[in-house]
Formats: structure tokens, C-alpha cells, sequence
């Protein structure tokens, strides 16, 4: 009989930092990078820059969320 394995919160920090670099790898490598590099500006940013610095804000708040702690709540052992 095999026994059934939930995944701890390390892994699936790992999992997810893991994956957030693969999306990262992905979305500023040539191919993407070299769609937004067209000569339009939208709300007198340059759309390169513009992209840049919103998948990079993504990525951050993506990191924090997926390496983030909770606050401790009350614990379900200490109910009347």
C-alpha cells in the first residue's frame, strides 16, 4: 500500500521560486524581448521599457508572494 504524501509549504516554496525562474528566463530572453522593441510609445513610454519594468514589478511581487509568511493565527489546539 502506498501512502499519500502531501506536499510541506518548503516544497511548494520550491516549486514556485523554481517556476518563477523559468518564467523569468522565458519572458526576458530574445524571442519576447524582441516583440516589444518596436518603435511605439504608449503614454510616452517606449513599449521596451515598458514591458521591462512591468514583468520585472510581476516577477518581484510574484517572488514575495510565493516566498512569503503568513502571520501565526491562533492555533486550533488552544480552543475552549
Amino acid at each position: 500500500m502506498h501512502e499519500r504524501r502531501t506536499m510541506t509549504d518548503e516544497s511548494r516554496r520550491r516549486e514556485r521560486t523554481a517556476g518563477l525562474f523559468l518564467l523569468g528566463f522565458l519572458i526576458f530572453n530574445y524571442p519576447l524581448v524582441s516583440l516589444f522593441s518596436a518603435d511605439f510609445m504608449l503614454l510616452g513610454i517606449p513599449l521596451l521599457y515598458l514591458y521591462l519594468f512591468t514583468c520585472w514589478l510581476l516577477l518581484i511581487v510574484g517572488t514575495a508572494r510565493a516566498i512569503g509568511k503568513k502571520p501565526p493565527g491562533p492555533a486550533a489546539d488552544e480552543q475552549d
